[in-house]
Formats: structure tokens, C-alpha cells, sequence
């Protein structure tokens, strides 16, 4: 069943979502439909994160759910005409750069070895210095043509990714490990807005550098604390690791609020804070 629904989620209803997005012009119902598409999607990565019993992926499970909510919450507002027509194009071209180029990514395995090998690189050089004895034995890619993935594996009912292993250990550096996802977020958020482009520039180095840089030292943490002193995943990865992404990226989301004033306000008119002046 999860081969069936990963397949026609990946192979339909993405790119469906994405070429609606694409034609929208001032079509609320074309919007609507896109936006329901990509509630099914994540609604469909849920399902299968849920049905891995042995590896549930909280952190993904618990992201999905709150884009599944926001989603619906901003297909409600878009129902009432709440939304006015800049803001909803705003959100169109952060959806389709932040979510489009990712699904991109996410989906050709070569370019996610490749990726997730250029931040193992700095992760292990940060290790190193605190003692860490391991290497990287280069990229796994196990089955996966290296063109496009249509399917998922499972290695002892545990859904294989594409990573960088890390020898004399189980761990290994995948895609989520990058902030790629977080680092395209912000890009679109901060791009499609009407600053100055010197202005948008200035701030997203910022933002890219701190995301980069946040991930190698969790990264680093990991190796560390896990792969050298047996110290839980759970603890290294989804707590402190967790907590230290969580506090960066809010306070980054932060920053970005105050150099750009835009942002505010459209959020503020796709969430009914109050509407724009």
C-alpha cells in the first residue's frame, strides 16, 4: 500500500498541485484545487510515516500535520474572499520555490547524495576537532535509478534513504540533515517581496549562513555524542539537535519580520491577524 500511495503522490498529485499553482492567474477555483492537492500530499506522507512502525519520523509526522492544518485554515479564508489577490500570488510563488524545488530535489537521488555529502563534509571536520575517529565512506544510494525515485525501499522494514554512511557507526547524513528545505523557505519568503534586491540579498545571507551552519553543528553533535559515545539518537538528534533548530529558525523568522515589513503584513492577511492597510 505505501508503494502505491508514495507512486501516485510523487507521479501525480504533486505535480498536479504544482502545475495548477503555475496557471493560476486570479482563478480561485484552480487555487483551491492546487491547495487541496497538496493537502491530500501531505496527508498521504503522514499516512506512510505513521505506518512505519519501527521508524516513525516524528519530527516529520509532526510537520506534515501543521502544514495539513495551515492548509486548510488558508483554503477556508480563500472560501470567505479574505485573502486578497497579492498576497495569494505571494503564497503561490513561495509554494512552487520552496516546496516545488525541494519535491525536486527530494525526488532525484543523485543531486540528494550529492547535497547531503557536501554538509557531511563540514560536519565531520567539526567533529574531528572534538575527537571523533570516524570517515565517510562516500554515498549510498542503494536501488534507486539515479534519475528519479518511484519507489521505497525497505531494509528490515525500515524505508531506506538516500545518505552519506559514516563508518564505524550507524549513522549516516541524509537530506534533512541539510536545512535545504528551510533554506529554500526563507529564500521565497524573502525574494518575492518589494525591497530592494541588495536589501533581500543582505538578508538572506544571513539567514542562509545561520541555517548552514546551525545544521553542521547538530550534525556534528550527533557524530560526537552518538557515534562516538553511544549517547541516543533521540537525545542527540530530535531533542537537542531539535531544540537548537527550532530556536534559530524562530529566530530568524523573527529577524526577517523586522528588515522586511511586507512579510508582516502579508501574513497578517493570510492568517486574519488584521487585514492589510
Amino acid at each position: 500500500m505505501n508503494q502505491y500511495l508514495f507512486n501516485i503522490n510523487n507521479i501525480l498529485i504533486i505535480p498536479a498541485s504544482l502545475v495548477l499553482l503555475c496557471l493560476y492567474k486570479k482563478s480561485t477555483f484552480l487555487y483551491l484545487l492546487s491547495i487541496g492537492l497538496l493537502i491530500t500530499s501531505f496527508t498521504i506522507k503522514a499516512l506512510i510515516d505513521v505506518s512505519n512502525i519501527d521508524s516513525i519520523n516524528y519530527d516529520t509526522l509532526i510537520t506534515n500535520i501543521i502544514i495539513i492544518i495551515i492548509l486548510i485554515y488558508i483554503s477556508f479564508r480563500i472560501l470567505e474572499t479574505k485573502i486578497n489577490w497579492e498576497t495569494l500570488l505571494y503564497l503561490k510563488k513561495i509554494i512552487l520555490t520552496g516546496f516545488g524545488i525541494f519535491f525536486l530535489v527530494e525526488n532525484i537521488p543523485f543531486l540528494r547524495g550529492i547535497i547531503s555529502y557536501l554538509i557531511t563534509l563540514p560536519s565531520m571536520l567539526l567533529a574531528k576537532i572534538f575527537s571523533f575517529s570516524g570517515s565517510i565512506e562516500g554515498i549510498d544510494y542503494g536501488h534507486y535509478p539515479m534519475y528519479w525515485q518511484t519507489f521505497i525501499e525497505y531494509i528490515n522494514r525500515v524505508p531506506f534513504e538516500v545518505h552519506v554512511p559514516i563508518a564505524g557507526t550507524n549513522i549516516g547524513i541524509v537530506l534533512g540533515c541539510t536545512g535545504l528545505r528551510e533554506i529554500l523557505l526563507f529564500y521565497s519568503i524573502i525574494q518575492f517581496t518589494g525591497i530592494p534586491q541588495k536589501e533581500k540579498n543582505k538578508t538572506f545571507r544571513l539567514v542562509f549562513f545561520s541555517i548552514m551552519i546551525i545544521n553542521i553543528i547538530r550534525n556534528a553533535i550527533v557524530l560526537i555524542f552518538t557515534g562516538g559515545r553511544n549517547v541516543p539518537f533521540e537525545t542527540t538528534h530530535h531533542l537537542i539537535g531539535g531544540i537548537m533548530i527550532f530556536l534559530t529558525l524562530l529566530g530568524l523568522f523573527i529577524y526577517v519580520l523586522i528588515r522586511i515589513p511586507e512579510v508582516n503584513k502579508r501574513l497578517e492577511n493570510l492568517f486574519g491577524l488584521k487585514p492589510i492597510e
